[in-house]
């Protein structure tokens, strides 16, 4: 009686055990299925990932820090001429022995910022030209410092070949109309002069109109030549380390033209004993555009412009250059720097000019690795902001 007593508590203990054991089993299935499915869904996501970076249509490359290769897609392997398989390389060599670029860069270049760097690849019998743009953004680890850098590739070859060539059609135009205007204006002086016989009053006021209507021609034909040679021209002359203190002073000089001393109060304030390192012509452009914008574009009785610099990090100086006009619809902001683009005249009112001033100055600023931002409130102003180096790029 007791050997069957015994044999029923082991049988009930087996019975309890082998509960526990089929519960425990199958909660590490249920737990083993989930990780599966964790891992499933990771992988189609990750072969997701994957496929959208080789089907981009811009290039993307990730270096690590000895600028090594370690993820590319084929669109960048096409644009930089990379082979298959052969990774282990100094990406930033091969863009220099290979491609021109627009300026010098460095490893602090990569490692410091974000920034925008273009390169050019001349025409071949075996190649076309090709210009890409490419966009630089390094990646932190937690102890902030770069593990990775990932560059962004864009063909831009397309917009670079059209704005050649509408820089060719307008400079050849630009020529041609110049020097029938010139012997117009000088023909005008001399028939204003009386050099040719007496004139009547309304005789020289009705010449006197079309000589200035002639002028104003004269000098948007000028600007056409100064937009279309600005990489030819200005931009090839010496860097050198500019004082704007004294752009300034020249600046103010050439204010007279379009309003007077009373109507226009234009303040500036730069960092003392410090430059800007860029070509002369390219900043005296830069601020006498700026200014000439707010004075032509003023809906005020008096019209303040006010100036200022500061030092920021990397070996820039930012510029802020806020006036109190009309103020720029935010839906204009996109445009507003695009060659002869200007607001209608419903808004601005009857403004003389050709859309090339902000054309100009953006054009500079972006030739100095930097970029220009405008931000605006109708009927109070606006405020143009970008910035300079101080130091050769």
């Amino acid at each position: 009686m007791q050997n069957k007593d015994s044999e029923n508590i082991y049988s009930q203990l087996e019975i309890q055990r082998l509960n526990f054991y089929t519960e425990k089993s199958q909660d590490m299935m249920h737990e083993t299925v989930k990780r599966l499915c964790q891992l499933r869904n990771k992988l189609v996501e990750k072969e997701k990932f994957e496929y959208v970076i080789e089907n981009m249509s811009n290039g993307l490359i990730v270096l690590d820090k000895n600028f090594h290769i370690t993820t590319i897609n084929k669109k960048a392997k096409e644009l930089l001429m990379i082979n298959e398989y052969k990774y282990d390389f100094n990406l930033i060599k091969h863009l220099d022995d290979n491609y021109k670029m627009a300026r010098q860069i460095s490893s602090e270049n990569f490692f410091n910022k974000n920034f925008v760097f273009d390169l050019e690849r001349s025409e071949t019998k075996q190649f076309p030209p090709l210009f890409l743009s490419v966009h630089s953004s390094p990646i932190f680890n937690a102890d902030k410092e770069v593990n990775n850098i990932v560059l962004v590739i864009e063909n831009i070859t397309h917009d670079k070949i059209e704005i050649k060539l509408k820089q060719d059609f307008l400079g050849l135009i630009s020529h041609k109309l110049r020097t029938p205007i010139t012997v117009m204006t000088g023909q005008l002086e001399i028939v204003l002069e009386g050099l040719l016989g007496d004139l009547t009053e309304k005789q020289k006021d009705t010449l006197g109109k079309v000589n200035s209507n002639v002028f104003k021609l004269y000098n948007l034909i000028d600007k056409l030549i100064g937009f279309t040679t600005i990489d030819s021209g200005f931009m090839n002359e010496k860097d050198i380390a500019v004082d704007l203190n004294h752009v300034m002073e020249m600046m103010l000089k050439y204010i007279k033209p379009f309003k007077t001393d009373e109507n226009t109060k234009v303040s500036y304030d730069f960092p003392k004993n410090t430059t800007v390192f860029m070509s002369d012509t390219a900043a005296h452009l830069v601020f006498n555009n700026l200014i000439e914008n707010a004075i032509k574009f003023s809906d005020k009785k008096i019209t303040e412009i006010n100036i200022v610099g500061k030092l920021i990090k990397q070996n820039r100086m930012e510029i802020t250059v806020t006036d109190n006009g009309a103020g720029i619809p935010p839906e204009f902001y996109a445009k507003i720097f695009d060659i002869f683009f200007q607001i209608e005249k419903d808004f601005t009112g009857n403004v003389e000019g050709a859309g090339l001033g902000l054309a100009i100055v953006k054009h500079i600023v972006e030739k100095y690795d930097g970029q220009i931002s405008l931000l605006s409130e109708l009927g109070k102003g606006s405020t143009f902001n970008f910035t300079l180096p101080t130091k050769p790029l």
